[in-house]
C-alpha cells in the first residue's frame, strides 16, 4: 500500500521511453548479431543462430508485457494513446492483434 500511495506503480513518460528504447535495442541486437556473427566466424556455429534468437525472444517478451499494460490502459493516462501503444507493441512488434487481445482478454 505504501508504494501505491507514493505513486511507484504508475509508469512515467521516462519509464515508457526507456522501455521502448530497450525493446528496440533488443530487436537491433537480434538483427545485427544475425548479420555480423556469421561474417566474424569462419564457419557457422550454433551461437550464430542462438544469440539472435535470444535477442528476438527477449524483444517479443518485452513487447508482450508492454502490449498487456497498454491494452489494460495502464501505460499512460489517455485511453486512446494506450490503444495506439497497444497496437504498436502488440500488432507491429509482437504479431498479436491488439484489438483481438482487447476483446478476448479485457474484463467486461
Amino acid at each position: 500500500q505504501h508504494f501505491i500511495t507514493k505513486g511507484c506503480s504508475k509508469p512515467t513518460l521516462f519509464w515508457l521511453i526507456h522501455k521502448t528504447a530497450l525493446v528496440l535495442l533488443l530487436l537491433s541486437l537480434s538483427i545485427l548479431s544475425m548479420k555480423i556473427l556469421p561474417t566474424i566466424q569462419s564457419t557457422e556455429t550454433p551461437i550464430s543462430y542462438i544469440l539472435p534468437g535470444i535477442f528476438l525472444g527477449l524483444f517479443w517478451h518485452q513487447s508482450g508485457f508492454l502490449m498487456h499494460d497498454a491494452e489494460h490502459h495502464n501505460l499512460v493516462g489517455n485511453e486512446r494513446i494506450n490503444d495506439i501503444l497497444g497496437w504498436m507493441y502488440g500488432t507491429v512488434f509482437l504479431g498479436v492483434n491488439g484489438a483481438w487481445w482487447r476483446e478476448e482478454h479485457r474484463e467486461q
